[in-house]
C-alpha cells in the first residue's frame, strides 16, 4: 500500500471539475478534455 500523490490529487481534481461541467452543461465531458487553472 501507498499513499496518494500530486498525481492522484490532480486527477481527482480533473474528474470533480469535468462532474460540474456535465452538470452545467447537461452533456458529457471526457476528464482528459478538462483544462484550466487549479
Amino acid at each position: 500500500l501507498r499513499g496518494a500523490d500530486v498525481e492522484d490529487g490532480l486527477a481527482s481534481i480533473r474528474a470533480m471539475v469535468a462532474i460540474a461541467r456535465s452538470v452545467e452543461s447537461g452533456e458529457r465531458v471526457e476528464i482528459a478534455s478538462v483544462t484550466g487553472a487549479v
